[in-house]
């Protein structure tokens, strides 16, 4: 190209500038300065952002912007059909961090049942890029398996014979385990929204994973049930002000760094980068993204790989820093819950 394209892109997306400096010219913003206005001064036709930008008709409408990428596996930051309606390109980097969340499962039901998981039974609820993987590695391990995909049973989706796919109430009274794996939509014949309210009476005596979205566990009712239920919570409904009072109640608290790896944040630059090269119909260049290589899970090393992951990941330091900020003042609540996700260290996967 003779003359490169404007990219602006958020400072926090690993190896923009090794990945596509061939590309574009690249202008970076830190959190909070993505404006309209910059936009505009900016002339930048292609835009790169994480979640914490909201990506609306307020933000693109009179801005020069024809792509737009997330580099984040959630899209409800995303007025996709805003985008779509003025004809931008827009790609979500769907199951980039897929593998960092079924880490985060993996290690809480270790911790919660003690490395006790024989004869046990996980519910996953979704079976898209992180239930389904979960799956896999719960599979691997010898748990028996329950899934609930209303939309993926609809279309009479192959489900793997390792899987029993069932209704949501079934799922509920047969799991020793459910685990969240689903996106938060509010409208639709398969909503997300309180999809676990009224049926959790059912819930006593088992662990709760909730790593999906805030909203899809009504969080008033889980407060009321009985105390023998143990909650890991890494998604809150009103974030980034989070509920104190079940923030006390859970077991294991974080703020919404289930799916933070580098793995994950490298997965999402890659994944970007082969969209523009389909997009620009340009050759393909060969980059190392620089990961470790990760170890096969199966029954005989879970144990020790659980272990090395409470080492890598160190959820219980992520828990214990969190803790730190659930009394604070509720003005300062936000703030600390950003700085918490924004300031995340540098962290590698290891199963595979």
């Amino acid at each position: 190209m003779s003359t490169k394209p404007i990219l602006l892109t958020n400072s926090n997306i690993p190896l923009v500038q090794e990945t596509f400096n061939d590309v574009f010219k690249i202008i970076s913003f830190n959190q909070g300065e993505l404006t309209k206005q910059f936009l505009i001064e900016s002339n930048a036709e292609f835009l790169f952002s994480r979640s914490t930008e909201k990506i609306n008709k307020d933000l693109i409408e009179g801005t020069n912007v024809q792509f737009y990428a997330s580099a984040t596996s959630g899209s409800d930051h995303v007025d996709i059909k805003y985008l779509k309606t003025k004809g931008i390109h827009c790609f979500i980097a769907k199951g980039c961090n897929a593998n960092s969340v079924a880490e985060y499962v993996l290690y809480s039901i270790f911790n919660q049942l003690r490395g006790n998981i024989k004869n046990k039974t996980i519910g996953i609820v979704g079976f898209g890029n992180i239930g389904s993987l979960v799956a896999k590695y719960c599979s691997l391990i010898g748990m028996d398996i329950i899934i609930n995909d209303p939309p993926k049973a609809n279309e009479n989706y192959s489900f793997p014979n390792y899987v029993k796919s069932q209704s949501i109430e079934y799922l509920i009274e047969k799991s020793d385990i459910i685990t969240t794996h689903v996106p938060l939509t509010i409208t639709g014949n398969f909503k997300t929204d309180n999809l676990l309210n009224g049926n959790l009476k059912n819930f006593n005596g088992k662990l709760i994973i909730h790593s999906s979205r805030g909203g899809v566990i009504n969080e008033d009712i889980l407060l009321k049930l009985n105390k023998n239920i143990k909650l890991v919570i890494d998604v809150w409904k009103n974030e980034p002000y989070f509920n104190s009072f079940l923030a006390n109640r859970a077991n294991i608290i974080t703020p919404h760094i289930a799916g933070h790896s580098r793995n994950g944040k490298v997965n999402a630059t890659e994944m970007i980068y082969k969209e523009v090269v389909k997009y620009l119909n340009i050759d393909e260049v060969k980059i190392d993204f620089g990961l470790k290589s990760r170890e096969s899970l199966s029954s005989d090393n879970y144990a020790r790989l659980i272990e090395e992951l409470k080492n890598t990941r160190d959820i219980d330091g992520d828990f214990e820093k969190f803790r730190e900020i659930i009394n604070v003042d509720e003005n300062k609540k936000g703030t600390e819950f950003k700085n918490q996700r924004s300031n995340y260290p540098i962290r590698y996967e290891i199963i595979k």
